[in-house]
């Protein structure tokens, strides 16, 4: 997962020459056939710009000469594209869950462009997937999911289990549908039945799940999905006190679920609010432009010197910087991150102009 933090690296990285090699790969046989080669020739494009101007390739490229460097990511679950950063001190590998355009670029400092429809867009958000057998938190954005890995979860959910003592035959069922069975003095202690019991326990287990997932995520003001059956979401709502836990859910099971169904199911609830600081930003680029205020701009010089200067809140790109100065454009989103203002990709005819560039100013 690409993060902010991941881009600030690579901009501040001591870096010069900085290769930065873009390439989309196929996951499917025949095609997937040609990544290797694909990237080869990159490689080989990189070896000849850094001939001219004066580098030793061999001592620059070095580690991409590793075979792994490629063979590794293939294959990664919703990989669409490879990133790789390379210089004489500094070596960066990302899997992108996008396909980037084929590019290969050898300057003073990585090329971060292609990489800004991810942190655009990396507004995080959470989920949970309930079963009485796994419970798993994800972190999420629009593009990619992963599994928080953490020991206080893994500790809690022990816990939990230990002191609830759930049957393993307890399911996810109703009450209603609960197989029979001779209760025992448990049964009777906490229940008319061993349907009444299974609920007790279940409560018991779903509140010790819910008070887990408010402690690890109690610095956090991302939305909360949860997943997991209607019997199960009752309760975890009734327990959970996480602010932002969202009040649309996916009232199913998560048993039988890969990570990309569940990834795409909570992708649709969470898609306004992804979408919202966009939509703001854009709006209030687009209402100063049309009055002429001093605090917008589309003028890529006088843009570039206003990030140098630490003025530029928010940057608005289109993709066709492509075409319009990349060099420029590229130092424009460094100065602006580095400063730490935003910076958002937007469709072109949301810009005025034919720029792909404008910007919102702090000052």
């Amino acid at each position: 997962m690409i993060t902010r933090s991941d881009v600030m690296t690579l901009i501040d990285a001591d870096s010069d020459p900085a290769v930065s090699i873009y390439l989309p790969v196929h996951q499917i046989p025949p095609e997937d056939k040609v990544n290797g080669i694909r990237f080869r020739n990159l490689i080989r494009d990189a070896e000849k710009d850094l001939e001219r101007n004066g580098f030793d390739p061999s001592e620059i490229l070095a580690y991409a000469e590793r075979d792994e460097i490629f063979r590794l990511p293939i294959g990664s679950p919703g990989m669409r594209g490879i990133a790789i950063f390379i210089s004489a001190a500094f070596t960066r590998t990302h899997p992108l869950p996008i396909a980037p355009p084929e590019h290969i670029a050898v300057k003073d400092s990585f090329h971060i462009l292609p990489l800004m429809p991810l942190i655009d867009s990396a507004q995080s958000f959470f989920i949970i997937a309930i079963d009485q057998k796994d419970v798993c938190l994800f972190r999420a954005t629009r593009y990619e999911i992963s599994v928080i890995e953490t020991e206080v979860m893994e500790d809690s959910m022990a816990k939990i289990r230990g002191i609830t003592q759930l049957p393993a035959d307890v399911g996810f069922h109703s009450a209603s549908s609960a197989g029979g069975g001779r209760p025992d003095a448990k049964h009777h202690a906490q229940g008319e039945s061993p349907a009444d019991y299974q609920q007790v326990q279940l409560d018991e287990f779903t509140h010790g799940v819910a008070n887990a997932v408010d402690r690890i995520l109690a610095e956090e003001t991302a939305t909360l999905v949860a997943v997991c059956e209607p019997n199960l979401l009752g309760m975890f709502r009734r327990h959970c006190q996480y602010p932002k836990l969202a009040s649309d859910s996916i009232a199913k099971s998560p048993v039988g679920l890969d990570e990309s169904e569940i990834h795409e199911a909570c992708v649709e609830i969470v898609e306004p609010e992804l979408n919202r600081p966009k939509l703001e930003t854009i709006d209030r680029f687009n209402a100063g432009f049309q009055r002429g205020d001093a605090t917008v701009s589309v003028q890529q010089g006088e843009i570039l010197k206003s990030a140098t200067e630490g003025r530029v809140g928010n940057l608005l790109l289109t993709e066709d910087w492509r075409n319009s100065g990349l060099e420029e454009i590229d130092r424009i989103a460094h100065e602006t991150l580095k400063h730490g203002g935003d910076v958002i990709v937007v469709p072109a005819e949301e810009m005025p102009g034919e720029t792909a560039v404008g910007a919102i100013y702090r000052y």
